[in-house]
């Protein structure tokens, strides 16, 4: 690797953390190695780039928390792996979101099935818990109506909810339309 590639990773690792070249050369005085801000802007900008040291390299590794034979990469390399990362720590989420979303689904139904075996009895709690939790959920009243009328059709399906829910979304899309800045 030649100086000016080294010269390129001091400069993604400095900006990646938003440093300055003073508070770079603070934090290598603070591990024993003395620089000037002005030095790490010739390393980073002259051409050819300032020479560095065994010891500016080893402190370099220091305050970036970067074993020195990472620092020693070229850019695209270091690039790359952390764009692999994290792909990586994406696509894990998304599985996650996706298996979230089933348990969610999955608990949805038994709620809807108990919910429908116990009519009688688990309506008028089912609607209150719904309520409280639509109007937490909710920025405004109409939208907390327009949730507990979703969730309360697709648990119950009675007409009279899947008329609820109609008229609650209708009044949800008026609010959003009288809302909306033309």
């Amino acid at each position: 690797m030649g100086e000016v590639e080294l010269a390129r990773r001091v400069a993604m690792e400095r900006e990646a953390r938003d440093w300055s070249y003073e508070g770079l050369a603070e934090r290598m005085t603070n591990v024993g190695c003395p620089i000037q801000g002005s030095a790490i802007y010739k390393i980073e900008k002259a051409d050819p780039p300032r020479r560095i040291t065994v010891d500016e390299l080893i402190a370099f590794a220091t305050v970036f928390e970067t074993p020195v034979r990472d620092l020693l990469l070229p850019r695209e390399v270091v690039i790359d792996a952390k764009l692999g990362r994290l792909f990586e720590r994406w696509e894990e989420a998304r599985q996650e979101a996706f298996a979230a979303r089933e348990r969610r689904d999955e608990a949805f139904a038994k709620l809807a099935k108990f919910v429908q075996e116990f009519h009688s009895d688990a309506l008028e709690p089912f609607y209150r818990r719904v309520s409280e939790w639509a109007t937490g959920q909710a920025e405004t009243e109409v939208e907390a109506d327009a949730i507990r009328a979703m969730v309360l059709a697709g648990a119950v399906p009675v007409e009279s909810f899947q008329k609820l829910e109609d008229e609650a979304i209708e009044a949800l899309a008026a609010e959003r339309r009288a809302n909306r800045p033309d």
